[in-house]
């Protein structure tokens, strides 16, 4: 079977299937549905089980890095901070503060982060976004009209997708503090479907972690609202029939994705 006929069976993407392919660690949901569709009887599901208990026990054993050098940083929100490094025995203290920047520039950074997170480990990706989300709230504090309107929309935009590569990790609490930060960059701004957007990401995270009805519930709430862009209720619909669909519920799930088609 090829990888996109299995990615039309799985209902996942093929490049995800490929990465697996490559040797990532699949999801409980991913391998669940691999041993359905391949009809593994639940031989793909415990190996899964079995291959996470081996990783945890392989990442215990690793040896530490040369020199074992732990780094740390601090941001503050008024955009001073900290990067701290200890070195055999000599301990390294950067402080820095934050400076207007190009907004241009930043949202090419953005842009340029986000083709990063399409082929790389989201867990490389998790730091370079949140210092970006960093940066431009330093910058926020200095801000004024038009151009404070403008950040807003962009760490609106690079917290949103830090959410997504923290939800990629498999840290769902994560998730959920990130797009918590979007929601009240984009309140701000005043864009309110990115603010709705939020609760299409956390019934993402719902539907990963296997409970259909509060899927359901944020989704279909979302679809209601016909003040937001058809985009963006045309994105809830889909969740609300992914929700459907775990519960079990033809009927409902049909009706969303025809919903869905016609927004």
């Amino acid at each position: 079977m090829s990888l996109a006929d299995l990615a039309a069976q799985t209902g996942f993407s093929k490049g995800h299937l490929s990465k697996i392919e490559a040797g990532r660690r699949p999801s409980p949901d991913l391998a669940r549905r691999c041993d359905a569709v391949l009809r593994a009887e639940g031989e793909l599901i415990a190996l899964g089980a079995v291959t996470g208990r081996r990783r945890a026990t392989h990442r215990r054993d690793e040896v530490a890095p040369p020199l074992d050098v732990e780094w740390t940083i601090r941001l503050a929100a008024d955009g001073n901070g900290e990067f701290g490094a200890v070195m055999s025995g000599r301990p390294i203290l950067l402080r820095f503060a934050a400076v207007s920047g190009d907004l241009e520039a930043q949202s090419a950074l953005l842009d340029a982060t986000i083709r990063l997170g399409r082929v790389a480990s989201p867990a490389t990706v998790v730091p370079i976004a949140i210092a970006q989300v960093h940066a431009l709230r330093a910058v926020l504090a200095r801000s004024r009209g038009r151009s404070r309107k403008a950040l807003l929309a962009l760490a609106a935009r690079a917290a949103e997708f830090t959410g997504w590569m923290a939800q990629e990790t498999g840290d769902a609490a994560a998730a959920n503090w990130w797009t918590d930060r979007a929601v009240e960059f984009a309140v701000e701004y005043g864009d309110r479907d990115l603010a709705e957007y939020a609760n299409v990401r956390r019934a993402l995270v719902t539907l990963y972690d296997g409970r259909a009805k509060q899927t359901v519930e944020l989704a279909e709430r979302v679809r209601a609202m016909h003040a937001i862009s058809p985009r963006v209720r045309w994105l809830a619909a889909l969740r609300a029939a992914q929700g459907h669909a775990l519960a079990g519920e033809a009927t409902l799930c049909a009706s969303a994705i025809e919903h869905a088609h016609t927004l």
